[in-house]
C-alpha cells in the first residue's frame, strides 16, 4: 500500500537528518533498511555495494529472509556487473522494474523464487556505488511511486556513501604502506641471499610479497580511484600510464614470486571441473589475440568434463603457447591433449609443439633457470622468467613440465593430476 504523501515526506526528512550523522558504511546501509525498507512493508530487500576498483556487487545489508537476526546476512552472494537484474541495473546505471522475473532470462535466484523485482542503482558523479534491490512474490507489484521513492533515497545516500568509500580506500592504502615501512625498518634488508637455497628463496619471496607487492597494490588502487573520480582530460592520460605500468610491474612481480616460491605467491590452487573443449578454446583464443599464427588443437579420447587444477594449467599453457608462437613463426603451433597415467592414477598430458629452430643441446639443461635468457625462450620477452614460472607452477600442482626430444622444433609436455567425472 502506498504511504500517504505526508508519511513519505516524514520518512525522507527523518532519513536525511540521520544519514549526515553516519560515518560508517554499514551504518548507512542498515539505516536504509531500518528507516525506509521496514516502513514500506516490503517482504524482501538486499542492498549491494560495488567496491572501488572491482566488478562484483556484494550484499552488505538485507531485510526479510536474508536477514535472520541483527546485522547478519544469510548466505551472502556476489554478483558480477552485467549479470542478473541487479548487475544489469548497475551496468546500465538505470532503474529496472520487472513484473515477472521468472520469465526474465537475467533473473538470478538468491534465497527463493519471487515474481516482481526492482533494482535501483546508487550513483554519484556517474559512478555506481551500489544497488537497492527488492523482490516480491506477487507479479507487477512495484509501481511508479516505488521507483520515485527509492530513487530519492538512493540519491540522498550516494554522496555520503561515495565519501565514505573513498576514505576507506585511502585508509586501507595508508595502513598497508605503514605496515610495510615498519617491517622494512625492523628487519635486515638482505634480499639477495643464496638463490640456490630453498629456504632463502622462500624468505626472499615472502619479503618481496610483503614489502613490494603491498605498496604496489596501493598504487594500483589509488590510480583506479583517481581515474574514476577525475574528469580533467589532461589528468586521464598520465594516470592511465601510471596504472598500466603498475599493472605490468604487478604481473612481473607475480611471475617472479611464483618462480621463487609458488606456495607463497599462490596460497591455494583448487581442483575444479571443466568442460574441456571450451576451456582449451578460451586459452587458445587468448594466446592468439596478439599473434596472427594458428594453434591446432588435438584432443584424444577425453571425457567432455574432467576435474583438474585448471587455473594453474591455464597460466602454464599461456606461457608455453606464447613461446611456441614466438619461435614457431608463421607455422604456428599444436596443442595436443590426452589422458595419461600419472602417479598411480589418471593425469592430463598437454603437449605444446612448434616447428621452429628448436633449442640447442647446450641450452636444454638451463632453459628452466630463473632469468636465463639464452635464445630468449621466456614468454615475457627480455625477462627470462616464463619457463621458470611454468616449471614452478607445474610442481606446485604435483605435476611435471619437461622438454621432450624430437627431431625438429620444440615440444614441451605438461602432465597434471586429473579425476574423471563418474557417469
Amino acid at each position: 500500500m502506498k504511504p500517504h504523501p505526508e508519511v513519505q515526506l516524514t520518512l525522507i526528512a527523518d532519513f536525511a537528518a540521520e544519514i549526515i550523522k553516519q560515518d560508517d558504511l554499514d551504518d548507512i546501509l542498515w539505516l536504509i533498511i531500518d528507516r525506509i525498507i521496514k516502513a514500506l512493508d516490503f517482504e524482501d530487500c538486499v542492498i549491494y555495494v560495488l567496491p572501488i576498483g572491482t566488478d562484483h556487487l556484494i550484499q552488505c545489508a538485507a531485510f526479510g529472509p536474508k536477514n535472520p537476526i541483527g546485522r547478519v546476512i544469510s548466505n551472502p552472494i556476489r554478483i558480477p556487473l552485467g549479470k542478473g537484474i541487479v548487475g544489469t541495473a548497475a551496468l546500465l546505471k538505470k532503474v529496472l522494474v520487472v513484473d515477472d522475473a521468472t520469465l526474465d532470462a537475467r533473473y538470478l535466484v538468491d534465497d527463493q523464487i519471487r515474481c516482481s523485482e526492482i533494482s535501483v542503482p546508487i550513483i554519484f558523479e556517474d559512478r555506481v556505488l551500489g544497488v537497492i534491490d527488492s523482490e516480491h512474490p506477487e507479479p507487477a507489484y512495484f509501481k511508479d511511486w516505488h521507483v520515485a521513492f527509492l530513487s530519492t533515497i538512493a540519491n540522498m545516500t550516494a554522496a555520503r556513501l561515495s565519501e565514505i568509500l573513498r576514505r576507506e580506500k585511502l585508509v586501507e592504502a595508508q595502513t598497508s604502506l605503514r605496515s610495510t615501512d615498519a617491517t622494512t625498518h625492523a628487519q635486515n634488508p638482505t634480499y639477495l641471499a643464496d638463490m640456490d637455497d630453498d629456504a632463502s628463496r622462500q624468505t626472499l619471496a615472502s619479503r618481496l610479497s610483503h614489502e613490494v607487492k603491498t605498496p604496489l597494490n596501493a598504487i594500483i588502487g589509488m590510480s583506479e580511484l583517481l581515474l574514476e573520480e577525475n574528469t580533467m582530460q589532461e589528468m586521464i592520460e598520465p594516470l592511465t600510464i601510471i596504472q598500466k605500468a603498475a599493472n605490468n610491474l604487478d604481473e612481473t612481480l607475480t611471475n617472479l614470486l611464483i618462480a621463487l616460491s609458488p606456495q607463497i605467491a599462490l596460497k591455494s590452487l583448487t581442483d575444479d571441473t571443466y568442460a574441456l573443449l571450451p576451456y582449451l578454446q578460451a586459452i587458445i583464443d587468448e594466446a592468439t589475440t596478439t599473434e596472427p599464427s594458428q594453434i591446432v588443437l588435438e584432443v584424444e579420447d577425453i571425457p567432455a568434463q574432467i576435474t583438474f587444477r585448471g587455473d594453474a594449467v591455464q597460466r602454464i599453457l599461456t606461457i608455453l603457447l606464447s613461446n611456441a608462437l614466438t619461435h614457431g613463426g608463421q607455422n604456428g603451433a599444436t596443442l595436443r591433449v590426452a589422458l595419461t597415467h600419472w602417479q598411480d592414477d589418471f593425469g592430463l598430458s598437454f603437449q605444446v609443439i612448434d616447428t621452429g629452430p628448436g633449442i640447442p643441446p647446450a641450452l636444454r639443461d638451463r632453459i628452466f633457470e630463473l632469468f636465463f635468457q639464452g635464445g630468449d625462450f621466456s614468454a615475457s620477452s627480455g625477462k627470462g622468467m616464463g619457463l621458470s614460472v611454468a616449471k614452478a607452477l607445474s610442481e606446485r600442482v604435483n605435476g611435471q613440465l619437461a622438454l621432450l626430444d624430437q627431431d625438429k622444433g620444440t615440444c614441451f609436455e605438461l602432465i597434471v593430476p586429473a579425476r574423471l567425472i563418474a557417469r
